[in-house]
């Protein structure tokens, strides 16, 4: 398997925008390398149970390196509006709309 970069997320984020919309599209921030290490080995034999062993962007191992994702979408030319949908805005229109 190709190593994960921030290049390869960005590539996925633009794929899945193409084929269902950049309305349509929106990343989490949940789960990160910092989290995952101070996990028990038990918690994470039972993650890795139900699904592969996390492979970590090296770019987005903590919360702080977020602002690494805006900086890839800006190189690519990609303007404000459509960065923060992605970020956030998108997320945010589900969650009112649902509420």
């Amino acid at each position: 398997a190709e190593e994960a970069t921030l290049d390869r997320y960005v590539d996925e984020l633009e794929y899945v925008a193409e084929l269902a919309g950049a309305d349509n599209v929106g990343i989490g921030f949940d789960f990160f390398d910092h989290v995952y290490r101070h996990w028990t080995d038990k918690q994470r034999a039972e993650l890795e149970s139900k699904l592969a062993k996390p492979n970590f962007l090296p770019d987005l191992r903590e919360h702080r390196h977020a602002r690494n994702l805006t900086r890839k979408p800006i190189e690519r030319g990609y303007k404000d509006g459509e960065i923060e949908k992605v970020l956030y805005g998108n997320w945010m229109r589900v969650l009112r709309q649902m509420l």
